[in-house]
């Protein structure tokens, strides 16, 4: 049981007021809480972060975001990230994901890149 904390004295200086408040911090370290259990994600909760090519929609698919240019390197990145939507997509949404996915592919975009660039003559250096 804590000792009961007297008001300030104005007497014995600030080292009492210190010791009090001490005492008071101690004494409501003690006091236990009750532990709150650690909140469990359901499969539904299960979401990506940090995605660049691609945006979750309303119905929890993942849809790619197409771009015009693709250099090789967007290319590897965007072929990366399908392959984690892929595998963590759940068994009842992998067909209708794998469907979306197929609307956009970025290798078609990479060739028409490096075809603007031979057109124009410039060396890439990958």
């Amino acid at each position: 049981m804590c000792a009961p904390v007297h008001a300030f004295k104005i007497s014995c200086g600030t080292s009492t007021l210190f010791s009090d408040w001490n005492r008071r911090v101690r004494c409501a370290s003690n006091v236990t809480k009750k532990a709150q259990p650690m909140k469990r994600h359901s499969d539904n909760e299960t979401r990506i972060t940090n995605l660049r090519y691609h945006t979750q929609g309303p119905d929890d698919l993942y849809i790619p975001i197409p771009f015009l240019f693709v250099t090789s390197r967007m290319r590897d990145e965007i072929a990366a990230e399908r392959q984690l939507i892929i595998d963590l997509a759940r068994s009842a949404t992998k067909v209708r994901q794998l469907e979306l996915l197929s609307r956009y592919d970025p290798c078609v975009s990479a060739d028409a890149f490096n075809s603007v660039l031979h057109m124009f003559e410039v060396d890439r250096q990958d």
